[in-house]
């Protein structure tokens, strides 16, 4: 009879029962043809503005304290790209630096450069930006939005129904794709992190998604805009769409549609722990776009996307293939303990389980009046003491539904629903890695078997 197993033997057998199924479709290295695209400007005003065209070579950008480069970062290859992107507008701050390169001692930004072969030197305090090509400067911080929820759509008319249709997808942070109106890839994209500067790709089979005549292809893109324990933001929220379909190609360019979704925004305090790039998510249904992402939407008021190069481009620079594959999605699911759901809302916190901790999106469909703020966390929200995530919607008139895209962890989720609010149903979405658990483990210590269990999802949910 077992009694008693070490934890690191039992750890050891647990992740050896654990089968990896493949990274999906094998790309062959290729340059990139597609442009980093990105609703809105990415430079001044003052850019668009000048008719000049004057010629900027970039000789020195070094951000730190002047004289000593044990306390400075280069910047110059940096700028340089962003130049080349037509983007002229330079700052120097940690969030672009990438570190801080002298805490607690105020830095600057030493720059040399020439317009039209005249020698220019400049010398910036931290945070202050300089137009390189009016030589207009301020001093407001050019620190980058946070929490930017960001539309695209493309109409691509194909022959015949493709034998073949790959894409190479990035974009910081995270992404949705939809076909026809079908999803595709749900949240897509690792966290940057190949390297400090560098940003990871999805390689995407659409073959099966594709049709002959009018194909709408439609992404969301949440660029969280600061850094985390495991995220490295590059400043710049972006998306690069590079696809062969039976050798047409089609390519994120300036003739895409884009626009920032109106319904997302930030929660008021508390905000999420440092360790966390990612936000609260804040969704009003009120300014809703319903069926966006849908073919036939009219997008005619959306302003054409915007080009910032082709990859390998600052901000984003070198695309890495992720190592392992897309997220597994098990689909929506009932709660455990769904019977004991109320029809109509009293306002009390309505708890529902799940088997097991898990990482999860939450879902609701409802009936309600416009205005109504329904708050939902999980029962990890102060797992290990400072808040993690949670989300707020706010509601529109009549039948709705939402799923709050960014996945939280836990055995319970909480929803707080204004009472009289008829709720018509609350489900969740489980994703996680692509794998599927081998082997078995059983004997007469029940410990020892509910060990086993809580191992296994341990090491998944730590994938």
């Amino acid at each position: 009879m077992v009694r008693r197993v070490s934890v690191s033997v039992l750890c050891l057998v647990f992740c050896l029962q654990v089968g990896f199924v493949g990274a999906g479709v094998a790309v062959t290295e290729a340059a990139w043809n597609a442009s980093w695209i990105s609703a809105g400007s990415g430079a001044d005003p003052e850019d668009k503005a000048s008719g000049k065209a004057s010629v900027i070579v970039l000789k020195k950008a070094v951000y730190g304290v002047p004289g000593d480069p044990s306390k400075q970062v280069d910047l110059t290859e940096r700028f340089k790209q962003q130049i080349a992107a037509k983007n002229y507008t330079v700052s120097g701050n940690n969030d672009i630096a990438g570190k801080d390169p002298a805490p607690r001692i105020h830095k600057k930004l030493v720059l040399e450069y020439t317009v039209d072969g005249k020698l220019i030197k400049k010398t910036l305090s931290e945070g202050a930006r300089l137009n390189l090509k009016t030589g207009k400067s301020n001093t407001t911080s050019n620190k980058a939005k946070k929490n930017i929820w960001t539309c695209y759509r493309k109409v691509v008319k194909l022959k015949s129904t493709p034998k073949t249709a790959v894409a190479r997808i990035a974009v910081d942070s995270k992404y949705w794709l939809w076909i026809n109106g079908e999803m595709v890839v749900f949240e897509g994209q690792l966290k940057r992190g190949p390297t400090p500067d560098d940003t990871y790709y999805d390689s995407v089979d659409l073959t099966k998604h594709l049709k002959k005549g009018d194909n709408t292809i439609a992404v969301l893109v949440w660029y969280y805009g600061k850094h985390g324990f495991s995220h490295k933001s590059s400043g710049k929220s972006g998306l690069v769409f590079d696809a062969a379909i039976d050798g047409q190609k089609l390519l994120s360019s300036s003739e895409w549609k884009a626009m920032v979704h109106p319904s997302y925004g930030d929660t008021g305090a508390p905000h999420p722990n440092v360790r966390l790039p990612e936000s609260n998510i804040r969704f009003d249904a009120q300014s809703d776009m319903p069926g966006w992402e849908k073919a036939g939407f009219d997008d005619s008021g959306w302003s054409s996307a915007e080009e910032f190069g082709k990859p390998p481009c600052a901000p984003w620079n070198k695309l890495v293939l992720r190592p392992i594959p897309l997220w597994k999605d098990f689909g929506l699911k009932e709660y455990v303990n769904a019977s004991e759901m109320p029809k109509v809302s009293d306002g009390k916190k309505i708890k529902l389980r799940i088997p097991y901790n898990a990482q999860i999106t939450p879902y609701l469909k409802i009936d309600a009046p416009a205005g109504q703020l329904i708050d939902i966390r999980m029962d990890n929200y102060k797992g290990g003491g400072p808040p993690n995530i949670r989300a707020e919607y706010v509601t529109r008139d009549g039948v709705q539904e939402y799923e709050n895209l960014g996945w939280m962890n836990g055995h319970e989720m909480y929803y707080t629903i204004p009472a009289g609010i008829k709720i018509l149903a609350l489900k969740y979405r489980e994703t996680g890695y692509n794998s599927e658990f081998t082997g078995t483990f059983e004997c007469d210590d029940e410990f020892l078997n509910r060990y086993r269990k809580k191992a296994v999802r341990t090491l998944y949910i730590t994938m």
